[in-house]
C-alpha cells in the first residue's frame, strides 16, 4: 500500500474507477443523512478531487493505492483558520477500506498530521458522517475528541 498526498494528475498505476468504487463504497457505509443522494455525494467528492489535483484550486487529495491498483482509502482536506483564529488542517471526507480499518497497514494519518504540522496547523478537525464516532476517533488515533455538532437549515 501506498499513501501519499497527490498533486497533479493521479498516479498512472491506479486502475479506472477505482476512487469512483471506493467513494460509493463510502457512501453505502455511512449513516444515510437526509437529504443526500448517492449520486450528488459522489460528483462533489469528484468536483474535490478535481479541485485538489489537476485543477489546482483548492485542497489536498491524499489517496492510498493498494498494491494491485485499486483504491483503499483517501482523504480530502483543506487548510483554514478555525473559530481560535489559528490555522486548522480541515478533513471533510476520509475514507479506509474495510480491509485496513483496525491494521497498522495504513498509518497514514501519521503523514496526514506531520504535513498539518509542517504547514503551521493548530489543530485538525475530521467531519464524520457517522454516528459512531467514538469508532472514529480511535481510527484517528489518540487525542481525538467529539468537537462540535454540524446543524443545517434546508431552504
Amino acid at each position: 500500500m501506498r499513501f501519499s498526498l497527490v498533486k497533479g494528475s493521479l498516479p498512472d498505476t491506479l486502475k479506472e474507477g477505482s476512487i469512483i468504487d471506493a467513494i460509493s463504497t463510502n457512501y453505502d457505509e455511512m449513516d444515510q443523512i437526509e437529504g443526500v443522494n448517492k449520486r450528488g455525494f459522489i460528483c462533489q467528492t469528484l468536483q474535490m478531487i478535481a479541485n485538489a489535483t489537476f485543477l489546482k484550486k483548492d485542497g489536498d487529495f491524499w489517496l492510498a493505492e493498494n498494491d494491485d491498483g485499486k483504491c483503499g482509502g483517501y482523504l480530502l482536506a483543506r487548510f483554514v483558520m478555525d473559530i481560535d483564529n489559528s490555522l486548522c488542517y480541515w478533513v471533510s471526507q476520509a475514507y479506509v477500506s474495510k480491509e485496513h480499518r483496525g491494521k497498522k497497514t495504513l498509518d497514514g494519518f501519521k503523514t496526514v498530521r506531520e504535513h498539518a504540522k509542517k504547514n503551521f496547523a493548530k489543530h485538525i478537525v475530521a467531519v464524520s458522517g457517522r454516528h459512531n464516532t467514538e469508532a472514529y476517533c480511535r481510527l484517528l488515533g489518540k487525542g481525538y475528541h467529539k468537537y462540535a455538532t454540524l446543524l443545517k437549515e434546508d431552504l
